[in-house]
């Protein structure tokens, strides 16, 4: 009995997208949130999540003999993972910073492993359905915490006073409001172009429900930095959708200077509207946890003097920590592991070396953008649209938060830019590191060896958290101390 190819393949097909959802809901329920970061069983999985995935793609690649994966961006990326490893080298505690710098060679590594199956054919697309299908967890788990606090002050107050006093912040699972409102950021935009796109009605029924669940907890995330990402997003989706359809928005707007009253009963609408949700918005803001009068300076300054300290390299990767304690009491102050602003991150962690390649990326990615809107035929722009209105957001909530610590988005960024830049192949007079086939390798055998060091040492810190709760202090002490000594 033969098997049919066309059979052989959907079975691989149905058999690589289950495990891709598999991979997706891991990554969204616990791996590539901020408990993936902080808890030991979870950060082994991922490590060999990366270790395993990292092989089988070199293997692959071995067997079908092909090149390194070039684009437009190899060399500012390869540029700020060196910069990285310079500001390593010289930080205040390098093996802290070389963990860190670990991290960053991760995502630049899947970067090229998306590019590579963009490039070879195999669409990420199947890749961006999975990560909004699996986000459905966080919908569901921000709704349950909503309704719950809600059902909590409800006891209280009943039909008498059925407005709670004070207002929530929603993590949806995530680790924090903020990080939360960035991610749904970056979703919704990509939903609303494929809902557009679709012309099947049921999906566009559960895309709207999708992104009006998204709208609702941003609102409750009371993140004003994520805020601020939306309107960016929103403006910039709108406004790139009307240049691309310039014709028809013209047409509109001929129609609606004909109609005058509709245009004013439109203005009216817009304006109430405003005036409703501005208020809702200054409600929302008035949480304790949000600080009055100076909420981001007293954090960035901290950044700042560890650039002025060290102009070239910075204090090292993930050195903004220990540097935040020596300016701020631990308690009563909170304790606080980045900037909150992802370029003064760069600039005081990795100095003008790491600052210069972050931004060379970024305007490169911009220009890069720029020459595929020009050459993409008006009408077909709609996916890169909902790219670019990510990315909008992303780049001003960047500002006010340092989101490059989760996991979850940095391999949605990396699949995003891998989509945009298997749009314009290198030439091949341009492929200079098309012989360096030893790099992934390189790159996969410095993490796993990195990785293994630094597993080694989160163990006896988890282990002493074991023997702290069992009430053996002294044992615990001794496996902090052991810890700190590797």
């Amino acid at each position: 009995m033969t098997t049919h190819p066309q059979a052989t393949v959907s079975i691989q097909r149905a058999l690589t997208r289950t495990l891709l959802l598999f991979l997706g809901a891991y990554l969204t329920m616990s791996g590539g949130t901020f408990a993936g970061l902080v808890f030991y069983q979870r950060q082994v999985i991922n490590i060999g999540l990366v270790i395993t995935g990292g092989l089988a793609w070199i293997l692959w690649r071995w067997r079908a003999k092909r090149p390194f994966p070039v684009t437009a961006l190899d060399w500012p990326l390869l540029a700020w993972v060196a910069a990285g490893l310079i500001a390593s080298i010289f930080s205040i505690d390098p093996r802290v910073s070389l963990e860190h710098w670990v991290y960053q060679l991760v995502c630049v590594l899947i970067f090229f492993l998306m590019a590579d199956l963009q490039q070879t054919g195999k669409s990420l697309e199947t890749w961006i359905w999975i990560t909004l299908i699996a986000s459905v967890w966080f919908l569901y788990s921000g709704f349950n915490e909503l309704f719950s606090w809600y059902a909590r002050w409800f006891a209280i107050g009943g039909w008498a006073d059925p407005i709670p006093p004070t207002t929530i912040r929603i993590n949806g699972g995530i680790g924090h409001p903020n990080v939360l409102a960035l991610y749904l950021n970056l979703l919704w935009p990509l939903a609303l172009a494929r809902l557009i796109k679709t012309r099947a009605w049921g999906l566009r029924i559960v895309l709207g429900i999708y992104i009006s669940a998204c709208f609702i907890l941003l609102f409750f995330t009371s993140s004003r930095g994520g805020w601020m990402g939306t309107a960016a997003a929103i403006s910039m989706f709108f406004l790139l959708t009307a240049l691309d359809h310039r014709a028809l928005v013209q047409h509109a707007w001929a129609g609606l200077r004909r109609r005058r009253w509709l245009l004013a009963g439109g203005v009216a609408v817009i304006l109430l509207l405003a005036a409703v949700g501005g208020f809702l918005l200054y409600r929302q803001t008035q949480h304790p946890t949000h600080a009055q009068g100076d909420p981001r300076w007293y954090i960035w300054k901290v950044a700042v003097g560890m650039f002025l300290e060290d102009p070239l390299t910075g204090g090292g990767p993930g050195m903004y920590a220990f540097e935040f304690l020596k300016h701020f009491s631990i308690p009563p102050g909170s304790y606080l592991g980045h900037s909150h602003n992802v370029y003064f991150d760069a600039l005081g962690e990795t100095g003008l070396l790491g600052a210069a390649s972050f931004l060379a990326i970024i305007f490169l990615s911009v220009r890069l953008l720029a020459r595929i809107w020009c050459k993409t035929p008006t009408g077909n722009r709609l996916m890169m649209i909902g790219n670019i209105a990510a990315f909008s957001s992303l780049a001003l909530h960047s500002i006010f938060e340092s989101p490059q610590w989760t996991p979850l988005v940095s391999i949605l960024l990396a699949a995003l830019l891998a989509q945009i830049v298997a749009q314009e192949p290198v030439s091949p007079t341009r492929q200079p590191l098309r012989a360096a086939t030893w790099l992934p390798a390189a790159a996969w055998l410095v993490i796993s060896c990195l990785s293994f060091y630094s597993i080694r040492a989160y163990q006896r810190y988890a282990k002493a958290d074991f023997y702290v709760q069992q009430g053996d202090y002294q044992t615990a002490a001794e496996m902090i101390e052991s810890a700190a000594s590797m």
